[in-house]
């Protein structure tokens, strides 16, 4: 329903079964139920809606969940604007097993925050990094927070 391929394109419906795979823990279903919502496609646009499920999936690793999440946190869009946990989650994606092209956007958005961060703000954002390990997806997502990583 999402694309359109062999049904008719149907962004509710596609929600529909994107959240129901999201719940079960499905990273790839959680981040792009945040692409939906932080596109209003299908769904009320809701930016604090986007990081919850973005983070869910950034959480499991999911490379292109955590460089969606950073972007929210460098901008402030559905979290308080938190250039530490941008930085966090860039520097996870950038090393993490994804494809050249979200390797490249989250390294490039690594030096744009470094850039606003003191010495000691970048040391603690590098610790976070280093001491971030994946979750594994839960059957039920926790209830929306506001900046709790």
């Amino acid at each position: 329903y999402y694309n359109g391929r062999s049904v008719p394109r149907d962004d509710a419906e596609a929600a529909r079964w994107y959240r129901r795979a999201a719940e079960q823990g499905h990273a790839p279903a959680q981040y792009i139920l945040g692409l939906m919502y932080e596109g209003g496609r299908g769904v009320p646009r809701d930016s604090a809606e986007a990081v919850r499920w973005y983070r869910l999936a950034a959480e499991q690793g999911h490379a292109t969940a955590q460089v969606n999440l950073g972007f929210m946190y460098s901008k402030g869009r559905g979290v308080h604007r938190d250039f530490i946990r941008a930085h966090k989650w860039f520097s996870l994606a950038a090393s993490a097993y994804a494809a050249a092209r979200t390797r490249s956007r989250a390294a490039r958005a690594i030096d744009r925050i470094a850039a606003r961060l003191t010495p000691a703000e970048l040391a603690r954002a590098r610790l976070l990094a280093r001491q971030w390990r994946p979750r594994t997806g839960a059957a039920r997502p926790p209830p929306p927070s506001r900046g709790a990583d």
